[in-house]
């Protein structure tokens, strides 16, 4: 037998939950709330804090203002436009705890790729996949404001495509066949035997030419609309 029952909740509205039926309650059981309260946009500027030479093994660091979120590759900085790694957006954002019960989920939107969260000092799970959402009501405490901190991680291919554009630096032998690349490389050059950085200022090196100059880069970043939504159990209908 399996018991249903319909959310409303704000977060999984429209979802239709099953479980196993529990001694003395009802077989069907219809469950709602009042409307949801409208999401708290966190929108405006955010800070953005790049690794700059992480590919030496270095810890420093650079900081931007992005005005509104968008995709790092609309960036015309190639430094951010190519940049394939982790960077680190924070924010602080007033908000008036909800009454008691309530709780407050944070919403990033769209994330490209994965996302971890901290609000307050408290660090959540990796998200991975939408919807990139996570309940922080445990970090509100007492705060009249947000400290929203996330670091964003992307993929690889756009500083593979990035520095393509740069001089060459080992030889290729292969082809194109059918759309994919069959190229690999002729041998491994004698700067990176020696342990030393590419000799045409290249941030990666690869044995296998997978992405090239002249292919699209990748979205990239907190894409969003970020915002602060609300959820109340669900009460049941007699």
């Amino acid at each position: 037998e399996i018991r249903a029952t319909r959310s409303l909740d704000p977060v999984v509205c429209g979802a239709m939950e099953a479980s196993r039926p529990t001694e003395g309650v009802p077989f069907f059981r219809n469950t709602t709330n009042a409307e949801p309260p409208p999401p708290v946009a966190v929108d405006g500027a955010w800070r953005v804090t790049f690794p700059v030479d992480w590919y030496t093994g270095g810890t420093a660091t650079r900081a931007v203002e992005f005005p509104a979120l968008a995709s790092w590759t609309a960036q015309s900085d190639p430094d951010i436009r190519y940049f394939s790694g982790t960077a680190t957006y924070r924010k602080r954002v007033p908000y008036a705890a909800p009454a008691a019960g309530v709780r407050t989920i944070l919403d990033l939107g769209a994330v490209k790729n994965f996302a971890v969260v901290t609000v307050n000092g408290k660090t959540y799970p990796v998200l991975w996949r939408p919807p990139y959402r996570v309940d922080i009501t445990d970090a509100l405490g007492g705060a009249a404001d947000l400290d929203i901190e996330i670091k964003v991680t992307n993929l690889w291919p756009n500083r593979l495509i990035g520095d393509d554009a740069l001089p060459a630096d080992c030889e290729w032998k292969g082809v194109v066949r059918d759309g994919v690349k069959e190229i690999g490389i002729k041998e491994i050059p004698q700067w990176v035997k020696d342990g030393k950085r590419s000799p045409t200022g290249r941030h990666t090196f690869t044995t296998w030419r997978h992405w090239a100059k002249d292919e699209g880069l990748l979205p990239s970043g907190l894409l969003g609309p970020v915002a602060l939504r609300r959820a109340a159990p669900a009460r049941e209908m007699k």
